[in-house]
């Protein structure tokens, strides 16, 4: 797997231009080598590292998941607010009232809305 466009990959490369990978190994706590693996997309950081990277350059820990390891955006996700079929079905017949109805229950009519 290529983590690459990872948005902890992108950020940590924005974030470090012209740093010397063995001064951020260093301040992750690892060896150059990996450092080069990561910026390159061939390797992610472990959780221990996200930590460090957050407090060393401000990349959140939420950087580094994958797309299926990231909770479901609650603003998005309208699962939740699905109704059984059961709870959909009424046993209250429909109104038989005449849709001018309204109108007589004191409700002005569009031209009288005006």
């Amino acid at each position: 797997m290529h983590f690459q466009d990872l948005p902890g990959v992108v950020m940590l490369r924005e974030r470090t231009v012209g740093v010397p990978q063995h001064v951020i190994a260093a301040k992750l706590g690892c060896t150059q080598a990996f450092i080069s693996y990561v910026l390159a997309g061939k390797q992610r950081l472990g959780v221990a590292y996200r930590a460090k990277a957050r407090e060393s350059y401000g990349v959140p820990v939420e950087a580094w998941l994958t797309a299926d390891e990231l909770p479901p955006d609650d603003a998005n996700d309208a699962s939740h607010l699905e109704t059984p079929q059961a709870a959909r079905t009424s046993s209250i017949p429909p109104s038989r009232q005449p849709l001018d109805a309204a109108a007589s229950e004191g409700c002005p009519a569009p031209s009288e809305a005006a």
